[in-house]
């Protein structure tokens, strides 16, 4: 039983712990993750971002699951280059060169080889998959090279490739293609259909970026324009019908957080020995469904994971521990709701099976709880979770 209290933490908790702020995870937060990213005040966000959702559906986007994720685009020159997702990663952080002198930026397919082929001590046979994989990869350079922005890059998941073509399903009269975990299924006789049946690649253009490495993720209107016969760029996809919400369930988080805020805020802030709680609250639930039964789930991960002095801090707040994991349960039971509702429909004219979810940007807009530029995702666990290989 999570004892309770009249929502008010005192502002010393509160600066305490914005000062803490988790770094963790990426600009898509997973909504339930803000209870433990921002505390009391994220996961009334949470609850608020829902009720959005819920009124604007069209402030949904598809979330692909496209695989390889690939970036690809032009620098000022107008030179063109295009790398996988490692490859961004480390030009992020400033290295722009491996151990070996193997170059991050691509300026032809033959670098895109060495890159994937020069990254890490792979076995034998773990070079002869790269080496095939290496070659995949490089292929698209002349296909994306056409299909690029005239400045900048993109950040884009590929849903069907040359040697992973869609396949028509002659009893549905669709195609089917499965890039990772999702199946996108698109009529054969849509627009979108007939484009696939004639085309080589099609890739979900997701982030844009003014320069190579850049953090800072944007979007670029009318990326349709920059297909080719043989490449279809698909911009961002909106639900068009907001989805029909779990509102009890809502209700009832809002209220949940509210009573408990100050139990969750203290369990969050910095102390001696553990900066940042939330982190490791994080990476146990990298290793463990957003599910139900968190708390006894924690406990036994605790043990082999946190330090005895840790252990101590985070087992030792039972009421904070409960009101944080309990928290986050019923905000992923009210998502689990909207995803089931909106995987029913179709999307300009796809439909889904085992959908990796929907994300939404800042809608720009007043809350309550506001917490500005942060974009949120929505994933059922329950059907998709990223492959271990």
């Amino acid at each position: 039983m999570v004892p309770q209290d009249d929502g008010h933490a005192c502002m010393k908790i509160k600066d305490l712990f914005e000062a803490a702020a988790p770094t963790i995870g990426r600009k898509y937060q997973h909504i339930e993750d803000l209870v433990f990213t921002n505390g009391s005040t994220g996961g009334l966000h949470a609850v608020e971002r829902l009720r959005h959702m819920g009124e604007e559906g069209g402030s949904i986007e598809l979330k692909w699951d496209g695989n390889p994720v690939v970036y690809w685009g032009r620098d000022e020159d107008g030179t063109f280059s295009m790398v996988p997702k490692n490859a961004w990663e480390y030009a992020k952080r400033g290295k722009m060169e491996l151990e070996n002198g193997v170059q991050i930026k691509a300026r032809s397919p033959k670098d895109i080889v060495a890159f994937i082929t020069g990254t890490g001590k792979p076995t034998p046979e773990q070079s002869k998959v790269r080496q095939e994989f290496a070659g995949q990869i490089a292929s698209l350079w002349p296909l994306l090279e056409k299909a690029s922005p005239q400045q900048g890059y993109l950040e884009g998941g590929v849903l069907f490739r040359p040697g992973q073509e869609p396949v028509l399903n002659k009893q549905t009269n669709e195609y089917d293609f499965t890039p990772n975990i999702t199946t996108f299924h698109v009529p054969a006789t849509g627009d979108l259909g007939r484009r696939i049946s004639q085309a080589k690649m099609m890739i979900a253009a997701t982030g844009f970026y003014p320069h190579f490495g850049s953090s800072d993720e944007g979007r670029l209107d009318n990326l349709e324009q920059l297909s080719t016969p043989d490449v279809i760029v698909q911009g961002t996809t909106y639900v068009e019908e907001p989805p029909q919400l779990d509102s009890k369930g809502l209700d009832d988080v809002e209220k949940f957080i509210t009573k408990n805020a100050s139990a969750i805020d203290t369990f969050l802030s910095p102390k001696k020995g553990l900066s940042k709680p939330g982190d490791a609250i994080y990476k146990f639930l990298n290793q463990n469904l957003r599910g139900v039964g968190l708390v006894p789930a924690f406990a036994n991960w605790a043990k082999t994971n946190l330090s005895a002095g840790q252990q101590q801090l985070m087992l030792g707040d039972t009421a904070g521990l409960t009101a944080v994991l309990t928290a986050v349960e019923k905000l992923t039971r009210v998502k689990e709701h909207m995803i089931s509702q909106l995987s029913k429909g179709t999307h300009g004219g796809i439909k889904q099976t085992k959908p990796e979810g929907y994300a939404q940007a800042h809608p720009n807009r007043e809350f309550k709880n506001p917490m500005p530029g942060q974009f949120v995702k929505t994933i059922s666990q329950q059907t998709w979770a990223p492959k271990k290989d």
